[in-house]
């Protein structure tokens, strides 16, 4: 907050935390600029609505507001005086600017000075004093230009009198242009006669009554048709219209056009251009301050060298009757489009469940794990056969059981197909080295017999219990002269693995924990056995706990491009746990209860994982440069794509309850406090031509349904937090649509002509992920 100059165009700046209900009568002329989080605005003539990160909103002067904060934010809010507004744009001007009402509307330029604005005013006023008057001329012109409500001549007087009835009069139409007012109630609210009021008005204004507010009517529709998608009926009954038809007659009369016309030509000459990308290499000025960090990033695009991308190759469905429930085959083929994995991880497939054996003769059932296989044959998909952790103790006649399984595939199946399955035998956790070994030996020679062409790894170790566990199986398997197709492990950040309390989760030290446990694996399999061996992280996810939000918040999103883009090279299989909560019960013909360690939950929606895997495979397979925080690479010749997110990890402190874990309501509560940064992309060596820029958001506001019913559905309902749980782990059909509907990543696409350079800037807060894909289409 700066010392105000009585003689400075700029009132007050403040960039701020809105913490509390502000109400606001501006006596200056306000724009306010939502930096990160998001905010509630509202006023006596609007209904509430809630500003995003990127939104821009100005408020008029006189007129009541009351903003509200919706979880954590920081706004910028400028005021200027009028009178420098009035005497460089004009006097009684009309601006009105509101990004959430003109969702296509190019709002870069003004945002732009606004932050050059700030950046200078914030860093020393007294040095930057000229520059920032040269900005706000800008912005004047800016306001004028796009900005400016155009109406018939302003009306003109000396008299004090009458410029003060003018005024009254111009702010009744302002205020409520769009209801159905007419001359007759004008003159009621003045206690004037209507005659004498048409008179008056005619005089002063220069037009009649009804001219002038259609005029001001049409100029709100014109922006509704420029830079929304709405129906060209509901345009006209919001702006004041008696219907369609009324409206497209006085449009017409303006214009020469139709409205639909109109709008068909607007976006076949316009480009539309979304707070991200400038052709030019122009520095853009940023907010330099404690909120805001600050970033070039340039790279030259002739340059790139090819990288594996093992994002999402494989995917856990826990057990494998799943696959006989039509609710999760759904929610499976609608997965195996959107993300494109090979491998499908299944547990318990061979087991008495899925494989009895029918009377006199105790022979094998296979009807089932036909129904199971025969579905994933039809889905492309191959199968990850988990051999069960402690299966093999459990079932005297496994070696049994697993031998006519192998017989039955390779009889009903292609070779072609059941040659590349992949089989894990993991280690019961206290069961010896030994006894795992030799039951190693027997499962890779049955089937070896069958299959010689499948692979068989082991040994499922969990990264967080003992190092020593580890690294002894590994001894014993080269002991025994074993080198196992693959070395498998279990990733999750958050465990019980506690030895004083059980009942307490345990957090790694840092965001980098999952990475650095990679690689003392790998350093391990290549010490141990003198040559390197594939790591396959059969299991990974933040968290194994069930009952949690974690799994379900945006920080999930971040969660998996950090580490997938730290991991995925070095790691040829990566198995996100799990794909659904749904789970079938063949007991009880019920759906299971809710695990929230999924992409998808039981009732259809997706979760911000999804999105999040959806992006990175949208990555190219030739990587031109990766940072923190960001990713730039290439799918073919003039397609380019850059991924960008902001991680925030989980903070420790938070740890000590485990109820922290478990609040629907504090989920964001429990990591750790990031600021925004604001990034400039520069890509250079491009090929001159036109650019299809498409970019995907995905946040708080956009992909994420618990952020929905954190910011809408739960604050409207006096309810405690378990009756509302219980709601959402079972919402009805309208919510179930609407939700589906609504918790989806942000798209958006513009047209650039660009000739060498392309710059595109973003704002990231935490737990946000943002992916630009890019490519020439002329």
């Amino acid at each position: 907050m700066m010392k105000h100059d009585l003689n400075f165009p700029i009132s007050f700046l403040h960039q701020y935390q809105l913490t509390q209900t502000t109400h606001i009568v501006p006596k200056t002329f306000d724009i306010i600029y939502i930096i990160s989080g998001q905010i509630i605005i509202s006023s006596s003539k609007s209904l509430s609505r809630t500003y995003a990160s990127g939104n821009v909103f100005t408020l008029h002067s006189n007129q009541d507001y009351v903003l509200e904060p919706a979880g954590n934010n920081i706004i910028l809010h400028l005021g200027i005086l009028l009178s420098f507004l009035e005497e460089y744009v004009g006097q009684d001007s009309l601006i009105v600017c509101d990004s959430v009402l003109e969702p296509n509307r190019n709002h870069i330029i003004l945002k732009r000075l606004l932050s050059s604005i700030a950046s200078q005013y914030l860093d020393n006023f007294s040095s930057h004093k000229l520059s920032i008057y040269g900005l706000l001329f800008q912005l004047m012109d800016c306001l004028h230009k796009d900005y400016l409500i155009s109406l018939p001549d302003n009306p003109i007087t000396e008299n004090e009198k009458y410029q003060d009835r003018i005024q009254v009069i111009q702010n009744y139409i302002y205020r409520n242009y769009n209801q159905p007012i007419t001359l007759a109630s004008l003159a009621d609210s003045l206690s004037m006669s209507q005659q004498y009021l048409s008179k008056y008005f005619k005089k002063h204004f220069h037009v009649k009554f009804n001219e002038y507010l259609n005029h001001l009517r049409i100029q709100h529709a014109l922006r509704d048709i420029c830079y929304t998608n709405d129906s060209i009926t509901d345009i006209a009954l919001r702006h004041g219209f008696f219907n369609a038809t009324t409206f497209s007659k006085l449009f017409r009369s303006v214009y020469h056009i139709s409205p639909r016309n109109y709008r068909k030509k607007y976006h076949q000459t316009t480009t539309l251009d979304y707070d991200f990308p400038m052709d030019s290499t122009e520095t853009t000025h940023l907010i330099s301050s404690n909120f805001i960090h600050s970033r070039q990033i340039c790279v030259d695009v002739q340059h790139s060298t090819p990288v594996n991308c093992n994002y999402c190759k494989l995917i856990n469905i826990g057990s494998a009757g799943n696959l006989l429930f039509s609710g999760f085959q759904k929610q499976f083929a609608d997965a195996k489009i959107k993300l494109s994995f090979c491998f499908v991880r299944l547990e318990n497939l061979i087991s008495d469940a899925l494989i009895p054996t029918l009377a006199p003769n105790n022979q094998y059932y296979f009807a089932d794990v036909t129904a199971i296989l025969d579905f994933l044959y039809e889905q492309n998909t191959l199968p990850f056969i988990e051999l069960g952790k402690g299966a093999y103790h459990k079932n005297r006649q496994f070696q049994s059981m697993l031998s006519a399984f192998l017989e039955f595939i390779t009889l009903r199946y292609d070779s072609n197909w059941y040659s590349q399955w992949i089989f894990e035998f993991g280690k019961v956790q206290f069961e010896s080295v030994a006894s795992y070994i030799k039951e190693y030996q027997e499962i890779h020679f049955i089937i070896h017999q069958y299959i010689p062409s499948a692979k068989l790894g082991g040994p499922g170790y969990d990264t967080c219990l003992k190092q020593e566990d580890f690294t002894s199986c590994l001894e014993a398997f080269y002991n025994e002269n074993i080198f196992p197709d693959f070395v498998s492990a279990y990733f999750f950040e958050i465990q019980h693995y506690n030895e004083v309390n059980k009942n307490m989760p345990i957090l790694p030290p840092d965001k980098d924990s999952l990475l650095k446990k990679q690689k003392w694996i790998l350093k391990n399999i290549k010490e141990v056995f003198r040559r390197e061996i594939p790591l396959y992280i059969t299991e990974f996810n933040s968290s194994i706990l069930a009952d949690t939000f974690i799994d379900y918040s945006c920080y999930q999103a971040a969660f998996l491009c950090y580490n997938l883009l730290n991991l995925h090279e070095h790691s040829e299989l990566i198995g996100y746990r799990m794909l659904s909560d749904l789970a079938y019960n063949p007991k009880k013909l019920t759906t299971g209860p809710q695990s929230r360690i999924s992409l998808i939950a039981k009732s259809g929606i997706k979760m911000p994982a999804f999105y999040a895997y959806e992006l990175l495979n949208k990555l190219g397979g030739s990587l031109i440069e990766q940072g923190e925080n960001f990713c730039i690479t290439q799918s073919e010749y003039n397609h380019y794509q850059i991924l960008a997110y902001q991680f925030a990890y989980l903070s420790n402190h938070t740890f000590l309850q485990e109820t922290d874990l478990q609040s629907f309501k504090n989920v964001y509560t429990i990591f750790e406090e990031v600021p925004p940064v604001q990034i400039n992309f520069q890509l250079t060596g491009l090929k001159p031509g036109v650019y299809r820029i498409r970019r995907y958001l995905l946040d708080r506001s956009h992909g994420s349904a618990l952020d929905i019913q954190l910011g809408g559905l739960l604050a409207s309902n006096n309810i405690t937090e378990d009756i509302y749980l219980h709601k959402i782990d079972n919402p009805s059909p309208k919510q179930l649509q609407y939700l589906s509907q609504a918790c989806i990543p942000e798209e958006r696409t513009i047209y650039l002509d660009i000739t060498a350079d392309l710059n595109i800037i973003t704002t990231l807060s935490a737990h946000t992920v943002c992916l630009w894909d890019i490519v020439r289409e002329i």
